[in-house]
């Protein structure tokens, strides 16, 4: 993860801020990777950062204890039902007990944020999160995030499949109230549909952002609350017959946003299958 940081950082200075002490929020620190390199670039600054536990299937944290630059909080962050502004927890719902309230550390703005927790197998989770668990893992993320960062701050978000139209609309999204590039790293991804989202010049005050951020956090209800998950599963499907206003605004972009991140042979194919399911949903 730090080569993987190293190379982010030459090709997208994420890690880099005009500030010498800076705040960054890891939403996933284990292994710590990623937490590491933005201290070796930002000697002063600090890192608060959650984790699974080990006993609940999470990986280890490597950065080393005593460094007091890194407090780490071990905690499932899909369960923060405060944050995501859910008071009223259904009494029957299967993890009533493990929703968690409470924002652990004295500072709650961040030049920097990283979310890139992927579903762990190793994790033991309640049926109705099989199915779909990367849904409101990466919308909780992002709703984390976006109400942590700093205006003009930097986010770090993995995503795959590009293709797809749940992470078109995403890109677009972000378009509207941040600087966004996307970064495939060239050894460690290399054969897999994971990239790297970088937003840079966030705004998180914006119409467009506080749009966004209700629109994941109803995805996170959606599939933590009681939704049919089939649906939840499919939600890059057309919503409302929008690809038209989004392809006309965003399309080109999007298509040069994406081609660093679509290497040799997989380039045509996959602007097929793009191209294709855009034809399929207009038709």
């Amino acid at each position: 993860m730090q080569a993987i940081g190293k190379e982010l950082q030459d090709a997208t200075g994420a890690f880099s801020f005009d500030k010498k002490m800076i705040q960054v929020l890891d939403l996933c620190i284990a292994l710590g990777g990623f937490a590491a390199y933005s201290l070796q670039e930002n000697p002063i600054g600090v890192v608060d950062a959650f984790s699974l536990l080990e006993a609940e299937g999470g990986h280890p944290v490597l950065v080393p204890k005593r460094d007091t630059r890194v407090r780490v909080h071990f905690t499932d962050i899909t369960m923060w039902a405060e944050e995501l502004r859910v008071d009223d927890i259904p009494d029957n719902h299967p993890d009533v007990s493990k929703f968690c309230s409470g924002w652990p550390y004295p500072c709650k703005a961040y030049n920097l944020v990283i979310c890139d927790r992927q579903a762990l197998h190793t994790q033991e989770v309640a049926k109705y999160r099989k199915r779909n668990e990367q849904t409101p893992l990466v919308n909780s993320q992002l709703v984390l995030g976006l109400q942590r960062i700093k205006a003009r701050g930097t986010l770090i978000v993995l995503l795959h499949k590009p293709y797809k139209w749940r992470c078109v609309k995403l890109l677009y999204a972000f378009s509207r109230f941040s600087n966004i590039q996307l970064f495939k790293p060239r050894r460690y991804h290399a054969e897999k549909s994971s990239f790297y989202l970088v937003a840079r010049n966030v705004q998180p005050k914006r119409e467009e952002a506080i749009r966004a951020i209700n629109t994941f956090r109803n995805s996170w209800c959606y599939a933590t609350f009681g939704a049919d998950q089939s649906e939840v599963e499919n939600d890059d499907e057309l919503d409302g017959g929008d690809i038209g206003s989004v392809l006309a605004e965003f399309g080109p972009a999007f298509i040069e946003l994406a081609r660093p991140i679509w290497p040799g042979k997989m380039k045509y194919s996959l602007r097929v299958h793009f191209l294709n399911r855009c034809l399929y949903q207009l038709s």
